[in-house]
């Protein structure tokens, strides 16, 4: 549902830029994929201390792949040209944080192995670099209003 609020803002702000930000959000689809397909247990009780398990497969970690692209999609399709400078700055170091608690809590809580975590990283930052490097997709996302 956060994704497609996300979307929707986007939309809304910079109605040129949604088929970019969908293209990244395809990461939840391989995210579902891949979790199928690879069926690896969560951290087992007697290893680590499990606040709770989710009942779903552990790699790769769908919360850091959701929110590695889509982060950077709202700075990228919202900010980026629209706010000055220094709050754009500001707006990375904020979600370069967020997404390193992200990566931390789910390890720390017993939901993901490390290198889950580093799948879930390469997965959404993968789509968002695919997203962002298709000229197609990214010139008019990122094209200045007149």
């Amino acid at each position: 549902m956060l994704a497609i609020a996300g979307i929707a803002v986007i939309a809304a702000v910079n109605w040129r830029a949604v088929p970019m930000a969908v293209v990244a959000a395809l990461s939840g689809a391989v995210y579902s994929l891949t979790a199928m397909v690879i069926q690896r247990p969560r951290p087992p009780e007697e290893l680590v201390h499990v606040i709770r398990h989710t009942g779903s497969s552990s790699y790769p970690s769908g919360h850091v792949a959701f929110f590695s692209w889509f982060l950077i999609m709202l700075i990228v399709c919202i900010a980026i040209g629209r706010l000055p400078g220094a709050l754009v700055g500001a707006l990375w170091v904020a979600a370069a944080l967020v997404l390193v608690i992200v990566c931390i809590a789910r390890i720390y809580l017993g939901e993901h192995w490390p290198s889950d975590v580093i799948g879930g990283l390469a997965l959404g930052l993968g789509f968002t670099s695919i997203a962002l490097s298709a000229r197609l997709l990214s010139d008019p996302a990122l094209a200045r209003k007149r």
